[in-house]
């Protein structure tokens, strides 16, 4: 099929085509395409479905749009790219980062992982263990323990390190369990159980 994939009138018939091909086969359609060029001022900013090349009919007929994006490798052997779930009828998944290895002793099935982005280290060595949950509730809990004052969110974020919804996801479960508190002032987190907080 061929015509101006600027023009809606031929993108509606192409997903219109891609739609019946996918209902008498009896399986998903997946549709590879690629964003525009972007200027010098727009390009270190993250891209979205409106920077995808043509009609926006593509992306408006789409169930599920996936982003992906190449990312600097401090390692020759590896490709890294982001992906990322732009937007989606069913439940969204977390920010993955894939990691191709081109090297030839990488035995095939190896050869292409989707890791946390918190695995890629900034560090020549390329990747990095991820913190388990139970590391990052005794560093956070260790970070509230070693302050004097109470110690914000944005503080414990940035001396724990890694993704932010992690740290937060470790703040909520400490103060579950009563392993640290919010002041009276609600300004920032203090070790231990709440004084306040009647028990039961």
């Amino acid at each position: 099929m061929e015509g101006d994939e600027n023009k809606a009138e031929v993108m509606r018939a192409v997903v219109a085509n891609l739609d019946i091909a996918g209902h008498n086969l009896g399986c998903p359609v997946v549709l590879i395409h690629h964003t525009r060029k972007m200027d010098k001022l727009a390009v270190h900013r993250q891209r979205t479905t409106s920077d995808v090349r043509g009609s926006n009919v593509l992306t408006s007929g789409s169930s599920v749009i996936i982003l992906v994006e190449k990312q600097k490798s401090r390692v020759s052997w590896e490709a890294h790219f982001t992906v990322r779930c732009e937007d989606s009828w069913y439940q969204k998944f977390d920010t993955m980062c894939c990691v191709v290895d081109w090297r030839e002793q990488t035995p095939p099935g190896e050869a292409m992982q989707l890791v946390d982005p918190d695995e890629l280290s900034q560090d020549k060595g390329g990747r990095k263990p991820v913190k388990s949950d139970p590391e990052i509730d005794a560093d956070v809990l260790s970070k509230v323990r070693e302050s004097v004052v109470p110690i914000s969110q944005n503080k414990l974020r940035k001396l724990v390190g890694g993704r932010k919804e992690r740290v937060d996801a470790a703040i909520r479960r400490l103060l579950d369990a009563g392993s640290i508190h919010v002041p009276r002032n609600g300004k920032g987190f203090l070790a231990g159980p709440d004084p306040d907080r009647k028990p039961g």
